[in-house]
């Protein structure tokens, strides 16, 4: 287990016995997040978190994906309306009224992170009206990106507002640093900002504000600071949520008196402050179409409101869980492939997302132990039962076998983006030109692998074994120029978290094989000479019009010739005047004489089906198999006259369903036959969680051999 893991859990611990906020009628709390896969994990954590807080602090809060739900009839029955990553965008305009009346009637709107994603129509693809009142909210500036996910320090310049109060004047934590078109500080009331002294920047802000209410609105607070899962180990950020939270539905007014009870007073049952979290919650979960771990929760009468799992399609990190409770029962929740499962009801461990960075199920044992305490106190014998029991079926030794964790719920098609690119979902995946690079780094039959400074870097546990497609003992010793571009215009390229994900892979299947693997980030350093030696080039992205005159030249004879073989993944097929006005004749016509057009800008799982099952690229590989994550590309016209189709994405399997598609013969996997080189096009390589996905890691491993060998 992590220390991540064992200081949340003592956090817990620390404040389990704080004394409740205030003995009024629990108050209600409409949250909806987002089904934006990078997203996923954190409002999936959450939904197991905030009920155990409510129970604590007085309130329930019921959980949803639906906008359908942001309604007047609706929204009547809550105190407190939480966008939990959900970007305005993402709400429909037909429903902008309903939040529009909520908030003008007094009652409270909290928004964390991904709320604040006010973008130009262009990013999103929907053309959508300007919104005066969320404009209002978000303090009249508009998001402009984000620099990687790093740590980096907050300040509370004001601790005297009721929802600081109980705030450390600073705390570090691990966040993507939003940055915004201007400075709001004019428009709203900050309450804190970041310290950008602390971490790496993409576009300085100076004066960078992160947390503000609008004093046009009595019950409005946002926070840009709240993307990672694992915010819910910080007994700070856990705080700002709650304090938020109570604020917002006016329970927080009497105490504004500027103290700092919870991070700097002892916590020992004497403070004023609120819990932070509690236990219980009576938590059922149904998983996702494609496996993985739903996350449902309870609360005393809170409930997901979603039938089952989310709209995302099983994309992203869930959890899931069962126990008892005081009344509240999760009929869904998120889905996703991110978290390891759990089966549910038999005391098993349950986790969301990986061990060493995601809230555990272990943890509610801790928590149980605080609440059998504090209930048992106020003469709450379910509550202490409950406590009791969690507490037992973990430490009692009876979880899984003495703690082991639990087998995975469906394919283990998993892995979360924690990179800043991601975050850009909506946003196109076409900037301006690069400067070329060549890292030279190489992953050699030793196993090596090295990550850029200052990225996220997978950890070697977590990358999963190659599979076995013969004895590697009659594979050749190739060598391989894998091109992945990490960096763009000084700040992380979109799809450099699935090059991070690579190369640890790749590493290993060097120390499996004996192959070694030259690393580079840019093909501009490519000449005749340098590719002497090389069996195969592996385009791990980099679109093909950044290449410039003397490595296009030196590629085309490579290919032509039959020097070695090609495998491109995704961006590599990024061609035509939409994304530039750059052209390549020869790898137009290479590429099938096609060009890119549109993209399902957030995500879809959708099924592949082979079409040539008698290929060497599909040896091992099931007929059909599922990606959870992808963006399905469409073309201006299908590339079948001109190339050999080796399979295909059934369009009708999209979840959730998309109108970006091709028609019904969508082809994604091709060969081209006319040139001397072996060469095969792989569409999906966009998410990292495809390095989890044994159908797709097995395509990939025989890609690379088969392309490596002479025809």
């Amino acid at each position: 287990m992590s220390k991540r893991y064992f200081s949340f859990c003592a956090a817990l611990v620390a404040v389990s016995g704080i004394s409740s906020a205030s003995s009024a009628a629990p108050f209600k709390v409409f949250m909806i997040s987002s089904t934006a896969v990078d997203h996923l994990q954190m409002s999936a954590t959450a939904r197991m978190v905030l009920p155990q807080m409510g129970m604590m602090n007085d309130f329930t809060i019921d959980a949803t994906t639906d906008s359908t739900l942001v309604s007047d009839a609706n929204l009547a029955k809550y105190d407190v309306f939480l966008m939990m990553h959900r970007a305005p965008f993402e709400i429909e305009v037909s429903q902008r009224a309903a939040l529009e009346n909520f908030i003008k009637s007094g009652k409270g709107w909290v928004g964390v992170h991904a709320a604040g994603l006010i973008i130009p129509s262009a990013f999103t693809g929907r053309n959508l009206p300007d919104w005066p009142l969320y404009n209002d909210l978000i303090g009249h500036v508009t998001y402009v990106g984000h620099p990687m996910l790093q740590m980096g320090t907050a300040i509370m310049e004001d601790r005297m507002h009721p929802a600081t109060k109980n705030m450390p004047a600073t705390f570090q934590i691990r966040d993507e640093w939003y940055e915004f078109s201007g400075n709001p500080r004019a428009n709203v009331r900050v309450l804190g900002k970041a310290d950008e002294s602390t971490y790496r920047q993409n576009k300085p802000q100076g004066d960078h504000p992160m947390i503000w209410t609008i004093d046009k609105y009595p019950r409005v607070i946002y926070t840009a600071i709240g993307h990672d899962a694992s915010d819910w180990q910080n007994p700070a950020f856990n705080i700002l949520i709650r304090d938020m939270l109570l604020w917002a539905a006016g329970r927080l007014d009497a105490a504004a008196d500027g103290g700092t009870d919870a991070m700097d007073g002892a916590s020992d049952g004497s403070s004023d402050a609120p819990s932070i979290t509690g236990g219980g919650g009576d938590a059922n979960a149904d998983a996702g179409s494609s496996g993985g771990a739903a996350g449902g929760n309870g609360g005393t009468g809170g409930q997901s409101l979603d039938a089952a799992a989310d709209a995302a399609g099983g994309a992203g990190g869930g959890a899931a869980g069962s126990g008892g409770g005081s009344g509240g029962r999760a009929t869904g929740g998120a889905s996703g492939s991110g978290g390891a499962g759990a089966t549910s009801g038999d005391g098993c461990s349950c986790r969301v997302g990986k061990e060493s960075d995601v809230v555990q199920w272990p943890f509610l044992a801790l928590i149980g132990l605080g609440l059998a305490v504090r209930r048992r106190r106020r003469g709450g014998p379910p509550a202490t039962l409950l406590g009791l029991f969690l507490a037992l079926a973990v430490l009692g030794g009876s979880a899984c076998g003495g703690g082991s964790s639990a087998p995975p719920v469906g394919p283990t098609d998993s892995g979360v983006d924690r990179s800043a690119a991601m975050d850009t979902g909506p946003s196109p995946e076409v900037s301006g030109d690069d400067a070329a690079r060549d890292a030279g780094d190489k992953d050699t039959p030793s196993g090596t692998s090295d990550g850029m400074p200052g990225t996220d870097t997978p950890p070697s546990a977590d990358v999963p074994a190659a599979v076995d497609t013969g004895s590697d003992a009659t594979l050749p010793k190739l060598n391989v120029l894998a091109i992945g571009q990490l960096t763009e215009n000084g700040q992380p390229e979109i799809h450099a978290p699935f090059v991070m994900a690579a190369k640890p892979w790749l590493a290993q299947l060097a120390t499996e094989t004996g192959m070694t693997i030259t690393h580079v980030e840019s093909p501009n350093a490519i000449t005749d000479a340098m590719l002497a030696n090389v069996n195969v080039i592996l385009q791990l992205n980099y679109k093909p019009f950044g290449w410039n005159a003397t490595a296009q030249a030196a590629f085309e004879k490579y290919i032509t010739e039959g020097k070695g073989g090609w495998v491109g993944l995704h961006h590599a097929g990024l061609y035509g005047p939409v994304v530039s006005p750059m052209t390549w004749p020869w790898f137009f016509n290479f590429f099938g004489m096609i060009n890119w057009k549109a993209y399902i800008a957030t995500f879809a799982q959708a099924t592949v089906r082979v079409e040539d099952t008698a290929h060497p690229l599909f040896k091992g590989v099931p007929a059909t198999f599922v990606v959870t994550t992808e963006e399905w590309y469409t073309w201006d016209k299908n590339p079948r006259p001109n190339v050999k189709v080796l399979a295909n994405v059934d369009e009708t399997t999209y979840m959730p369903n998309s109108t970006i598609k091709m028609g019904g013969d969508h082809p994604v996997i091709w060969s081209n036959d006319t040139v001397k080189a072996k060469n095969v096009y792989i569409f999906m390589g966009h998410h990292p969680n495809l390095f989890q996905n044994t159908a797709w890691t097995t395509l990939f491993r025989n890609a690379i051999f088969w392309a490596g060998t002479p025809k």
